[in-house]
């Protein structure tokens, strides 16, 4: 099942992300890997945290990750291809 964190700037989304992803020994994704590194490190989580634009096919084969910002990631992704989300759903389940 995959876990949703949710809210508005300054809510501690990412503080919730970076524990959820401790806890289960997932590997981070952003956008700014040493940016949230740092956060990281300032709230004493220890975790895996890689930059969004290094990945390749193989880098995360059969490992657990979270992606911070999922909503920019994916509107990087896809400008970066030439294309726009005009819109999307999600299933809460």
């Amino acid at each position: 099942r995959m876990k949703l964190i949710y809210g508005g700037r300054g809510t501690g989304k990412t503080r919730q992300l970076l524990e959820y992803a401790a806890e289960n020994r997932a590997t981070v994704i952003t956008k700014n890997a040493r940016a949230l590194r740092v956060k990281a490190q300032s709230y004493g989580i220890n975790v895996d945290i890689v930059e969004a634009d290094s990945l390749t096919e193989n880098t995360l084969f059969d490992k657990r990750v979270v992606i911070h910002d999922l909503d920019d990631y994916l509107k990087d992704y896809f400008n970066k291809r030439g294309s726009w989300i005009m819109g999307a759903t999600m299933t809460e389940d």
